[in-house]
């Protein structure tokens, strides 16, 4: 009996080993463990960086894993103030001493803690973006509570605000119109090749200034601005006190209402300005708006008059000359 036994022991022993060796148990690979993903579709937790898409290409932008397992954040590649830093004006920023402090306005990262911050719990300050509980962006408040449900923008779904910059599918510079679409710049310059506008300072080959002609040519090697300490001529645009822009008048100072309305809006140009003419030549711009051929000037082209002062091509003063050179 008890031989028996023994036997059907045996057999059961034998059996479950051979079951077991074909299942690999007793081979001595190790176990492959399978991580638990918060989100497993894109094999990231909540919380994660991830790479954004821009019209489903690829980009290097990042945002940050919800709680939905969507990717978000800044997908306009929005132009940063201070690119070197990939940071913007009052950002956190690290000090060469590991400490935290602020970007200025300079992109120099001052102070030397987080209570540079007005909400340093939150290190950041108030009326800045923060980051809610649930991935979406909100704003720092007065209580430094981090308040919104990512609606706080005029375009929630791009988080974005009107008149913010961003980038058109080409890559090309826009901005952030009503209809919450990434319109392109369109401003046109007199002289597209060199981005300026006639009468713009404009660097010579010796490194010194000069003013841009109706050709297109950087004329000059001194300081020809009619008010040479703002370095602007009278009725160009400049930048008020309070950071609003302003026009130069007579007497060299910028005055204005902030607005720095163009007198022709749609030309970015004032009456008397220098203009191009729809064939290509010089002109000023007229009461109505309208850029007719400059017949004002005795050398139109230089946007001078026969005997009045220039620097010729060795950088030495001289006049304009009948045949509207510079001798």
């Amino acid at each position: 009996m008890q031989f028996r036994i023994l036997s059907y022991g045996m057999i059961f022993f034998l059996a479950a080993s051979a079951i077991f060796s074909s299942c690999g148990i007793f081979e001595t690979d190790e176990f492959e463990l399978n991580p638990i993903l918060d989100c497993p579709e894109i094999q990231l937790n909540f919380g994660d960086s991830c790479e954004l898409t821009i019209l489903g290409a690829p980009q290097t932008f990042f945002g940050v894993v919800t709680e939905d397992c969507e990717c978000r954040g800044d997908t306009l590649g929005n132009i940063f103030d201070c690119p070197e830093w990939e940071l913007n004006f009052r950002d956190t920023c690290m000090n060469a001493d590991g400490t935290l402090g602020i970007l200025s306005g300079d992109c120099v990262c001052l102070g030397g803690s987080s209570t540079d911050f007005d909400c340093p719990r939150l290190e950041t300050n108030i009326g800045d973006t923060c980051r809610l509980d649930n991935g979406d962006f909100g704003i720092a408040s007065e209580d430094c509570e981090c308040l919104g449900n990512g609606n706080t923008f005029d375009c929630p779904e791009l988080q974005a605000n009107y008149n913010d910059a961003c980038r058109v599918p080409g890559g090309g510079e826009g901005f952030i119109d009503e209809n919450c679409n990434c319109e392109a710049v369109t401003t046109t310059y007199d002289c597209p090749e060199l981005m300026l506008n006639f009468r713009d300072s404009c660097m010579l080959a010796d490194g010194s200034f000069g003013i841009l002609s109706g050709d297109c040519e950087c004329l000059g090697g001194g300081n020809t601005f009619d008010c040479p300490d703002l370095q602007l001529n009278v009725r160009d645009t400049c930048t008020l006190s309070n950071g609003n822009l302003g026009i130069v008048n007579e007497r060299c100072e910028c005055i204005g209402d902030g607005s720095g309305a163009f007198d022709c809006p749609e030309l970015e140009a004032n009456v008397g300005d220098a203009c191009r003419t729809p064939a290509g030549g010089a002109g000023i711009v007229t009461q109505d708006c309208g850029c007719e051929s400059n017949s004002m000037f005795d050398c139109p082209d230089l946007q001078l008059n026969i005997g009045d002062a220039c620097i010729t091509a060795d950088s030495i003063p001289g006049s304009i000359g009948r045949d509207c050179r510079c001798n």
